[in-house]
């Protein structure tokens, strides 16, 4: 992993945009590349800032990770991606810096040196969990009372796009979705699963 020391910012929740700073050159080209049509700008105390939609951030931050870039919250000095914790909103899913087991309505994470594991219930009978048997923690099993009703291999990309399959998939368990998590709490739960992996396993 690079370590650079690029990015701050923090979440404006009224208008759900992600204000914030960029440091780096190469993010800030990676930035404007693939965000420049939506990227605007604040001035906060004098300094200039941008602005993002919270799905466009969420495409960056995605993007960040491909790249081989850390993402922390606040306080966490040797991060590539600074996110300052305490202007997010209390309800969003998000990493809890230090810590190596979090959890929340319908769902888990936790990590160690050794394996880690990330549970998300569906409803009474099923949820999603990591394959014990797999120890590059690459796959998602659904599981419903018991048996196994889909599978699906997570590689570094949209995160997004892979939580709204999982989420899809939830139709093929007996009583579907029941739990009112969303494609987008899928996502931040797999945030927190990688981030939680990269400050555990430094």
């Amino acid at each position: 992993m690079k370590h650079l020391k690029t990015f701050e910012g923090f979440i404006n929740e009224a208008k759900d945009m992600v204000t914030f700073l960029v440091n780096n050159d190469k993010l800030d080209q990676l930035l404007n590349d693939y965000h420049g049509r939506e990227l605007d700008y604040v001035k906060i105390k004098g300094d200039e800032y941008y602005t993002l939609p919270k799905r466009e951030f969420d495409r960056f931050i995605d993007a960040a990770y491909s790249k081989g870039f850390e993402v922390g919250y606040e306080g966490d000095d040797n991060s590539d991606v600074y996110v300052q914790e305490s202007k997010v909103n209390e309800a969003k899913i998000m990493y809890q810096k230090g810590k190596s087991y979090q959890t929340g309505s319908g769902w888990t994470v936790y990590v160690d040196k050794d394996m880690s594991g990330l549970d998300i219930k569906v409803n009474n009978s099923a949820g999603w969990k990591l394959d014990p048997n797999d120890s590059r923690e690459e796959t998602f099993l659904l599981m419903d009372g018991g048996k196994q009703r889909a599978s699906l291999t997570f590689k570094e990309g949209n995160i997004n796009s892979f939580a709204k399959k999982m989420w899809d998939l939830n139709d093929k368990t007996t009583s579907g979705e029941k739990q009112g998590l969303t494609p987008d709490d899928y996502a931040d739960i797999i945030r927190v699963w990688i981030d939680m992996r990269n400050t555990i396993r430094k």
